[in-house]
């Protein structure tokens, strides 16, 4: 299915599985877009986000995020699992 949706030679794709739960993702974006950082993990590996498009958070609610000791790139959607 991921070989399908790969129209341009600029996206980019990945996959994630977990049997266990009986999960399985796929996702294509665009290099360099806010989404190509996919799948997105917190610090202790035990909430994970796959998020597909843009999102446009308040400056200040990034900035409460890190001064609350989370680790991520502001520049992508790897702040956005710390939400949660």
């Amino acid at each position: 299915m991921i070989k399908r949706m790969m129209h341009e030679p600029f996206y980019t794709s990945g996959t994630y599985a977990c049997e266990r739960l009986g999960l399985w993702a796929g996702w294509v974006s665009q290099v360099g877009s806010f989404s190509d950082c996919m799948p997105v993990w917190n610090e202790e590996r035990n909430i994970c986000l796959v998020f597909s498009g843009e999102e446009y958070t308040d400056r200040t609610e990034i900035d409460n995020l890190r001064a609350k000791g989370h680790e991520f790139d502001s520049t992508n959607a790897s702040y956005l699992v710390h939400g949660y």
